[in-house]
């Protein structure tokens, strides 16, 4: 699989063997509402990155469950509610936005 992909369509359906070797994963202004995936479809997956993900209801859950998994980040706008997920104690999460100021702000 290409580095850069395009996803088509309003929902991802990942499987098993599809991404073994991944760390790193970055979704850039997909228009995927609904993503449907197992920590097992992502088992060495370091670190996810969401940007302009507006339209993305959630993340899996059970990616909480990667092992490997050390950082989820969301970069939104303060008004988009942040997806329900959880992760593994280890991992932090951190969502940056733009305020009403332009200035860059992050929550932990």
């Amino acid at each position: 699989m290409s580095p850069d992909v395009s996803l088509e369509g309003k929902r991802w359906d990942t499987s098993e063997g599809e991404f073994l070797e991944l760390k790193f994963l970055e979704l850039d202004g997909v228009q995927i509402s609904q993503w449907n995936a197992s920590s097992d479809h992502f088992p060495k997956l370091e670190r996810l990155v969401l940007r302009k993900c507006h339209h993305l209801k959630n993340i899996p859950s059970s990616l909480g469950d990667i092992s490997t998994l050390v950082m989820i980040e969301e970069f939104c706008h303060k008004t988009t509610e942040l997806p329900l997920f959880s992760v593994s104690e280890k991992a932090s999460t951190i969502c940056r936005y733009t305020d009403v100021n332009g200035e860059s702000k992050n929550d932990l």
